[in-house]
This record gives structure tokens, C-alpha cells and sequence, in this order.
């Protein structure tokens, strides 16, 4: 008995020992770090403790944030086709018919186990990413590969399930239970590359259709929060579909205001910029420009696009059409997304 107790005593003390270290790294890291009070966190440095935090681009009722904490930022990645090519690969090696054959357990082998799943739909979802959607949209032959990982994934997931149904009574309950949630998993793999990535690198294109150069960064990430928006007011029609509206807001620096209005005139823009200036608030194609400052009082200007349709008669899906046509056929808007700009809110209304 002495023998067992000693061994699980020192397991208890390296735990404790670790515990404390980590606590104090954890209180270093803390006490190192810059600490602001009602500061927003775009404009804090690395490694920031903000007590009652806000955002430029939002209207605070009462208390919105106690404490937040600004980490450093995120570095480039690379999309690795290949790694999610050798997943999938271990996936198939354990279908229902290789389980079968080699008597493997159901609940630790079939489809590579729950953790190998979770790992694949935990990589795919980061291909969501603006960086690596950014670089996913600019390079076609990974776009390809993607699109083929997605059909192999099909051909498995029409597999097992015609498997699954053609043996569920030769089956232990357990093991039906287990294949049926790795299926609907797998499901979910496959409908995030196809809807939620492929999809959308489609829809983003569509958008930025009127672009004549190589789309950058900033502006796929404009075009991909703007399509982010639409694909919601797109679902929430089915509750009411006679209107919706949507508002882009960008914010420069007086610098590269004044640079975008030197583009804009080169572009022989100005006119149309000035005209649509003069509607009224809200009005749909309308431009709003108006001058602001930081907290720091450095001078900034805000430009607000609006565009908005509403019909007592129509389809589902009609209003979204339109706006996409409005914004994607809008020049003025594809010149200020390439434009370099402190943020950009994009906000909405369907009823």
C-alpha cells in the first residue's frame, strides 16, 4: 500500500508545481502589460489590458464591456491543401467495410475517430479566415484541389450512408449511434467547404467583378464582410421580405481622404460622387461624407454608402439580388474598399 501511495503523492506535487508556474507566468504577463481605461482597442498597442473598453463603430446602451485585452497580432498563413488531403485520407482508410473487414472497433476506428473528425472540421473552418481566404480566392489551382477534396468527401459520405442503411439491423445500437454522428459530421465538413467557402469565394468575385487589377487584401476583406451581411438578410427574409437596406461606412485619414479624392477625379467619379451626395439621407445609392476626429484629435473623414430596396410584391431573394447588383455595378465603392482606410462597419435592415 506504502508503494502505491508514494508514486500518486508526487504525481499530486509535479501537478501543484506546474499549476504555480503557469500562475505565475499568467500574473507576469498581466503585470507586464500596458493598462488603459476607456480606451478603444484599435488604438491600444500589443499586449493591452482596456478596463471598460468601446468601439468607434458602435452605439453603447449602458455598459457594454468591463474588461477586454488586445494579444498581438495574427501572423500570414499559408493554405495546406496537402494536410487536409491526408486527413481525408485516414478518414477513408477506416470506412464501415474496412472496419468490417480488419474487426475494428466502431467507437475507436470507423472514420479515424471522433478526434481526427473534429481536427478536420476544426482545419477546414480556419480556410474561413480573412487571411486565408484572401489567399484561397487569389490562387485558382487550390480553389480546384479544394473543390475535389469536397467531391471525394461527397463520394465517402453517399457511401457509408448507403452502408449504414443497408446493415443497421445487423448492428449494435452503440455502433449505429457512432456511425450515424461521424456521417452528420462529416456532413458538416463537406457543407462548410462547399457553402461556406467555396460558395462564398464565388459570391466575393461576383462582387468585385467591376475590379480592372489584381484585388488586394483589403478589398477582398470588404467584399467578404459585405457578402458575410448579405447571406444573413438573405436568410432572415423568410420572416418578411418587402424591404432591406444595407450601410457601408469607411473611415480615412484626412490624407488619404484627400488621395482618394484626387483618384475619384481621375477616374471621372466626381460628378456622380457629388450628385449622389446631394439626395437625401438614406436614400438608396446615396453618399454621405462627413469630417470627425480620434481621440487623439487627429482629423478623419467618414464615408457612408447606402443602398436600399423596398417592394410590396416580389420573390424571395429578390432584394438580395438587387442589392448585389447595386453594390457590385457601384465604381465609387470599388475604388474606396483598395483604399487604405482606419476601419469599415457594415450595418443593416430587413423586415
Amino acid at each position: 500500500m506504502e508503494k502505491l501511495i508514494k508514486p500518486s503523492i508526487k504525481i499530486i506535487a509535479e501537478k501543484i508545481v506546474v499549476f504555480f508556474l503557469n500562475a505565475c507566468k499568467l500574473a507576469h504577463s498581466c503585470l507586464m502589460a500596458n493598462v488603459y481605461f476607456g480606451k478603444s482597442k484599435s488604438s491600444a498597442v500589443e499586449n493591452s489590458i482596456i478596463f471598460f473598453p468601446y468601439r468607434e463603430t458602435m452605439l453603447n446602451c449602458g455598459l457594454a464591456g468591463i474588461v477586454s485585452f488586445k494579444g498581438k497580432d495574427k501572423v500570414d498563413r499559408s493554405v495546406d491543401i496537402a494536410f487536409l488531403d491526408g486527413m481525408f485520407e485516414k478518414i477513408d482508410r477506416f470506412s464501415y467495410t474496412a472496419c468490417q473487414k480488419n474487426d475494428y472497433s466502431f467507437d475507436s476506428h470507423y472514420l479515424g475517430g471522433n478526434d481526427l473528425i473534429d481536427s478536420f472540421l476544426k482545419s477546414v473552418r480556419t480556410l474561413k479566415d480573412k487571411d486565408l481566404f484572401y489567399n484561397l480566392f487569389i490562387n485558382e489551382n487550390m480553389q480546384d484541389k479544394l473543390a475535389k477534396l469536397a467531391g471525394r468527401l461527397s463520394k465517402i459520405i453517399d457511401a457509408e450512408v448507403k452502408l449504414l442503411s443497408d446493415n443497421m439491423g445487423h448492428l449494435e445500437t452503440r455502433d449505429v449511434d457512432t456511425i450515424t454522428q461521424r456521417i452528420e459530421n462529416l456532413k458538416d465538413i463537406a457543407w462548410c467547404i462547399n457553402t461556406e467557402i467555396i460558395d462564398n469565394l464565388k459570391k466575393v468575385k461576383d462582387l468585385l467583378s467591376l475590379c480592372q487589377t489584381s484585388p488586394t487584401f483589403s478589398s477582398v476583406n470588404v467584399f467578404k464582410n459585405i457578402n458575410a451581411v448579405l447571406n444573413s438578410i438573405d436568410r432572415l427574409e423568410v420572416r418578411g421580405r418587402d424591404s432591406a437596406g444595407i450601410s457601408l461606412m469607411f473611415i480615412l485619414e484626412r490624407a488619404q481622404f484627400e488621395k482618394f479624392e484626387k483618384t475619384v477625379e481621375n477616374a471621372n467619379l466626381y460628378d456622380r460622387v457629388k450628385e449622389r451626395s446631394a439626395q437625401d439621407v438614406l436614400t438608396n445609392m446615396g453618399i454621405s461624407i462627413n469630417e470627425t476626429k480620434d481621440e487623439s484629435e487627429k482629423e478623419l473623414s467618414a464615408i457612408t454608402f447606402t443602398y436600399k430596396i423596398a417592394a410590396e410584391i416580389g420573390k424571395l431573394g429578390d432584394n438580395i439580388s438587387f442589392l448585389r447588383k447595386q453594390i457590385k455595378n457601384d465604381p465609387v465603392l470599388q475604388l474606396i474598399a483598395d483604399f487604405p482606410h482606419r476601419f469599415h462597419t457594415v450595418s443593416s435592415h430587413t423586415r
